[in-house]
């Protein structure tokens, strides 16, 4: 718990860790800055739960822009907004992640301007909207249950109904996942885009 923001990892304007952040035996890191001069954070094979900021970002506070691949970001809470992730300079992409059971006052899971969403699972927003972002969501083959996310793209669900997802456990990867309880609507409900 941070009285600040980021309750797991806060990165703003300027400042970047020597080294990659690992997280449940996974990685978190940045890359090159982008035009703007912001790092990019990359999140992958994580997860990050239980996180709480009385600011901004839950699990995490970004100044640039915040990339998952194959994470999940669950239980975290944020006082202002961004349950589990702000960044709201640039933007968030979301490839192969499972966002559920954040809470905040706003975008419960996510506060961005730009959010782009990859095979991945918007859930259970605790408290407040999913999402807070400024436009339309490219997205491909995700779900969204409050259809705050504003998907826009081939194969999606938006205000779909409970994923009815199982509790953090081991399912195989290299950290706790959240896998489709038997019967769950994310069983064959999306298009593989590829």
């Amino acid at each position: 718990r941070t009285t600040g923001d980021g309750g797991a990892f806060s990165v703003s304007r300027g400042s970047a860790p020597d080294a990659p952040a690992w997280l449940d035996g996974a990685w978190a890191g940045l890359q090159a800055p982008e035009s703007r001069g912001d790092a990019i954070v990359l999140v992958g094979y994580s997860t990050i739960a239980g996180n709480e900021a009385e600011g901004s970002g839950g699990a995490i506070s970004a100044g640039g822009a915040v990339w998952t691949l194959n994470s999940t970001l669950t239980a975290n809470r944020a006082g202002v907004d961004g349950g589990a992730v702000s960044a709201p300079g640039t933007s968030m992409w979301l490839i192969y992640s499972t966002l559920e059971g954040n809470q905040a006052p706003a975008g419960a899971h996510v506060v961005t301007p730009r959010l782009r969403s990859t095979l991945s699972v918007l859930a259970g927003a605790v408290s407040g909207p999913g999402c807070a972002v400024d436009q339309p969501t490219d997205a491909e083959s995700s779900y969204d249950t409050d259809g705050s996310c504003g998907f826009v793209g081939a194969g999606n669900t938006s205000a779909g109904s409970d994923p009815d997802l199982g509790v953090l456990s081991d399912n195989g990867g290299a950290t706790p996942t959240m896998a489709p309880n038997p019967g769950s609507p994310l069983i064959d409900a999306v298009s593989f885009p590829f």
